[in-house]
């Protein structure tokens, strides 16, 4: 994250917003996946809210470190 700062400091006037985006939707996608794996019972349920927090999260690093 800070190499991002660094690099894109200068080009992004929104990069304020994308480095809050970043590890909220990381967080967001980390607490899909242990949602997961702590109720057993309800595995496979919740498959497609677990590929949209990737898919965001993956967005957001992306938004982040794209030239």
């Amino acid at each position: 994250m800070a190499a991002c700062a660094v690099n894109r400091a200068w080009e992004t006037p929104g990069l304020r917003a994308q480095l809050t985006d970043w590890p909220t939707t990381q967080g967001g996608y980390t607490a899909a996946v242990l949602r997961q794996h702590a109720e057993p019972a309800a595995r496979g349920k919740d498959v497609a809210a677990v590929r949209a927090a990737l898919l965001a999260a993956r967005a957001a690093r992306v938004a982040c470190t794209r030239r």
